[in-house]
């Protein structure tokens, strides 16, 4: 090896080039740097718009809001802040020079119309390892084509010929209330109680098969903490969209184990579908099925292979579990801390359903003006996803007043800004069913409040389960609010059910046990 040596030492640099080179590099990075900054505060033809200077200086602006303001999760909080002072603002995007306008709840149909439909960001499309599902897909054209496979699934008419599969879940649920719980001072996580109920039902309509998690010990079933592993990275994907966590050691990371092994069980799932499929084989109940639909349609074949399709299914199991199940949990809390409202509430379902132990059907609960109030501020209390939704066209300007969008130039909205603006919803951190009542009325006095009730977003890119969500919603709030009450356990506060971090969904407070009750 000795003889190697003057070779070796030949070939490697001096110590006084790596100087150099380093020196050259940092300085080179640090002019490079400072005229970024000076063509985005002074040259950029989105110079003109308002907001932080900061802001419009680096992306990092916004990533310490997501990653290490109080934990992270609060960039969504400061928007709002930010637009109660701008109403519009400059907000740097991985290079590009987006801006948000959350400060006007009126813009966010503009964002989200349906024509001319707009682009996600492709950047963005693996920031919940799922890069494959509808709602990942970018490309608003592909996504039509994805969405058009899905929708007839879960039009009204298809989910109100479920609403049988819908009462007995809840039924099942309410029986094993009463015989474990009722009278017995056990204590009872509701979120965990309506996830169980969420999840069988999507179950059976996804993979005719049901897990039976309403039978669980303590309604406690993987799936929500397979979510809740999922979106706890994607800020951290946000920002470094390049980190890939799409691998086996998933399943040596603890926080993340939840998210591998549901993973595996709807591959398995799909897996097994399309195996019988190539053998000609019909697998029991499969015809009834969102996957056999799927495979039935004109999707070409890049679109039904077994990766995809197991994005699209941990996609939709997810979101119908996590999203119905956070609406109830912020509802019944509201609504157990405000007695007018629960006996108003109550005396609604005693008239309308006679017999306590009755589940009536969606078709007949939606009827109920006061019910449905509560489920229409249930959801705008709620939220429903909480994080930024930014989008971008290739080739169109739009306009915001005077301030033009140029193409290419990333905007965005955020549900939160809408559902919490005080000139169209008066104290909105408050959960008042009754400005739902009567047909009332937006700011203007002329469009429909219901306009400003985004819970599931607009346009083409709507929240796909909507009809179902509603379906359980009206179900289960008037299931259990007329057969059973309860009791809001001592510390339980808003701060554990609300929206206190957003991790694409809202999440509460850390250490939150959820909202634990007893049942009378």
């Amino acid at each position: 090896m000795d003889q190697f040596s003057p070779i070796i030492r030949a070939l490697l640099p001096s110590r006084d080039l790596v100087l150099i080179a380093s020196f050259i590099l940092v300085t080179t990075s640090i002019i490079y740097g400072l005229a970024l900054v000076l063509y985005r505060l002074y040259v950029s033809p989105l110079r003109i718009y308002p907001g932080p200077k900061l802001a419009a200086c680096t992306g990092w602006y916004e990533a310490y809001y997501d990653l290490v303001a109080d934990g992270g999760g609060k960039f969504v909080h400061h928007t709002k802040t930010l637009h109660d002072i701008y109403v519009i603002a400059v907000d740097s995007w991985f290079g590009q020079h987006p801006f948000t306008l959350t400060g006007d709840p009126d813009y966010f149909d503009v964002i989200h119309a349906q024509k001319p439909p707009l682009d996600k960001l492709k950047s963005l499309e693996n920031r919940l390892q799922l890069p494959h599902a509808s709602f990942s897909t970018a490309d608003q054209g592909l996504h039509r084509i994805r969405r058009a496979a899905l929708n007839p699934f879960v039009s009204r008419q298809r989910i109100q010929a479920r609403e049988p599969l819908i009462q007995s879940k809840v039924e099942q649920a309410c029986q094993r209330l009463a015989d474990e719980y009722a009278g017995k001072r056990k204590v009872l996580k509701l979120n965990n109680f309506f996830s169980s109920i969420a999840i069988d039902v999507i179950m059976h309509i996804t993979f005719a098969r049901s897990d039976n998690a309403i039978a669980m010990d303590e309604f406690l079933h993987p799936i929500p903490a397979s979510n809740e592993a999922t979106r706890a990275g994607t800020h951290l994907l946000t920002h470094f969209p390049r980190v890939n966590l799409n691998s086996r050691l998933l399943a040596y990371i603890p926080f993340l184990r939840p998210f591998y092994d549901q993973r595996q069980a709807i591959h398995k799932q799909i897996s097994e579908i399309l195996d019988a499929r190539s053998k000609g084989k019909t697998l029991e109940n499969n015809d009834l099925t969102m996957f056999v639909d799927i495979l039935d349609s004109d999707l070409p074949p890049s679109e039904k292979t077994l990766v995809r399709l197991r994005d699209e299914a941990i996609t939709i199991v997810g979101a119908a579990t996590d999203t119905t199940a956070a609406a109830l949990t912020v509802g019944f809390y509201h609504i157990l801390t405000q007695p007018a409202v629960h006996q108003q509430l109550r005396e609604e379902l005693m008239t309308a359903i006679p017999d306590a132990s009755e589940v009536p059907s969606w078709s007949m609960l939606r009827g109920l003006p006061f019910l449905s109030a509560c489920v229409e501020e249930a959801l705008r209390v709620s939220i429903g996803v909480s994080q930024r939704m930014p989008r971008v066209s290739a080739t169109n300007t739009f306009h915001y007043g005077s301030y033009p969008v140029p193409p290419g130039v990333v905007f965005s909205s955020d549900t939160y800004s809408v559902h919490y603006n005080e000139t169209v919803f008066p104290q909105p951190h408050k959960y008042i069913p009754s400005r739902w009542l009567n047909d009332p009325k937006g700011p203007d006095g002329v469009k429909p409040l219901s306009r400003y009730q985004v819970a599931f977003s607009r346009g083409p890119r709507v929240c796909l389960g909507m009809q179902l969500a509603y379906a359980e919603l009206y179900t289960t709030m008037a299931a259990l609010i007329r057969r059973f009450d309860f009791d809001i356990c001592e510390g339980v506060e808003e701060a554990d059910v609300g929206f206190v971090r957003d991790h694409t969904l809202p999440a509460p407070r850390d250490g939150s046990q959820g909202l634990r009750v007893t049942v009378r």
